[in-house]
């Protein structure tokens, strides 16, 4: 009996560890030359971000080696394939060789995730490398890479967390290859304030002002809906120092555009964004995808 147990034993522990060899074998597997269509991978091409791997949603047009590349950041939600389902009838519209990169809560609190990793959790700057902004450029070479593409840069979208992540990636990345930019309906923003501590302002980042200059110069629209005022959504960040930048969400969107030209203009740098109010949408990622897709490849 005893004999018998140890065997059972034995198979129960082969048959663990074959199924965790399995577990790993699949989230390692990343198809190098992605084909075309609609799929998915894991990315752990990042040394500094290895051991934490991410999944990117992404449509790759038939036949298209110039497509235009365009990146989505999702919500505080999580849900990268609803953003990329929300966005996909637009990049076969337009053929846009479309990336949605997922970051999820466990690996990728909001700490790292919309705030970029600036700071670790003990408040201490983080060096540049270990900055979550420093995943995207390296994400749109490997993107280039297995699918052929020759763009020389990328559009960058992201929606209400993920709106937060693009316009402070475009502060701290200044050396982006970002052709064009939207954030939209972001609960709150990273002033041009150094007074303010981050993430509200710049206090302590070391920020330099050129980065600003950088930004500011770039081809970025702040967008919201003109519908995202209500106040009860407990997704809408409340504290005093996010009231300061405004009582909704349109009143934050507007205030960021304003501060950032008033900044502008104070260092006499250019100043080439824009505003925009989208009728009747409230806080909603897939009413969005339509009007930023029309802002993007239409105007």
């Amino acid at each position: 009996m005893k004999k018998i147990l140890t065997i059972l034993i034995i198979m129960m522990v082969v048959s663990m560890e074959t199924s965790a060899k399995k577990a790993i074998i699949d989230k390692k597997s990343i198809v190098k030359e992605l084909p075309t269509g609609e799929g998915s991978f894991i990315y752990d091409d990042y040394k500094p971000f290895a051991t934490k791997p991410i999944k990117v949603w992404y449509y790759n047009p038939a036949n298209q080696p110039n497509a235009r590349v365009l990146f989505v950041m999702h919500g505080n939600g999580r849900g990268a394939k609803g953003y990329f389902t929300s966005m996909l009838q637009y990049a076969k519209k337009y053929k846009l060789l479309l990336v949605v990169p997922e970051f999820d809560a466990e690996q990728f609190p909001s700490r790292d995730y919309h705030l970029g990793g600036i700071f670790d959790k003990n408040n201490r700057l983080q060096n540049k490398e270990d900055w979550t902004f420093s995943m995207i450029e390296p994400l749109f070479d490997y993107m280039k890479k297995n699918t052929g593409n020759k763009s020389d840069g990328y559009l960058l979208y992201g929606f209400s967390a993920g709106s937060q992540f693009v316009h402070r990636f475009l502060m701290f990345n200044p050396d982006n290859r970002v052709i064009r930019a939207i954030s939209g309906s972001a609960g709150t923003y990273t002033m041009p304030n150094y007074s303010v501590a981050y993430a509200y302002g710049l206090k302590n980042t070391d920020l330099p002002v050129n980065n600003l200059s950088k930004f500011y110069a770039k081809n970025f629209m702040v967008v919201v809906g003109d519908a995202d005022t209500v106040l009860s959504r407990p997704d809408l960040i409340k504290t005093p120092e996010a009231n300061q930048q405004g009582r909704d969400r349109v009143e934050r969107g507007q205030n960021f555009f304003n501060n950032s030209k008033a900044f502008a203009e104070q260092h006499k740098t250019p100043f080439n964004w824009k505003f925009a109010l989208v009728p009747h949408v409230g806080h909603a990622q897939g009413e969005m995808a339509g009007p930023v897709a029309k802002f993007l490849f239409e105007e």
